[in-house]
């Protein structure tokens, strides 16, 4: 098992690597800097491949299911309130 400060050390330096290489969301270049630190730090491939891929499922998968259910909710509420500013007229 890899230490707290070697997570924060890898999760940052990867995210870091993922922002300068001008990919939308780093992705490729994230993962795979992150599944480089992870085995430089002594876990295996496979315990590697299932951090990364969890970490980009709530990084990415989460905050997408998020924006798409509060976007219909404000869209919704804005519609709402556009109709009846117009029915006022």
């Amino acid at each position: 098992p890899i230490t707290l400060w070697q997570a924060i050390v890898s999760s940052s330096s990867a995210f870091f690597i993922g922002s300068i290489s001008m990919i939308p969301k780093g992705i490729g270049s994230r993962d795979i800097s992150l599944i480089f630190y992870l085995q430089h730090y002594g876990l295996s491939d496979a315990a590697a491949l299932i951090v990364v891929t969890v970490q980009r499922i709530l990084s990415t998968g989460l905050t997408f299911i998020l924006g798409l259910f509060f976007g219909s909710i404000l869209g919704i509420k804005n519609m709402v309130i556009f109709n009846e500013s117009n029915n006022k007229s």
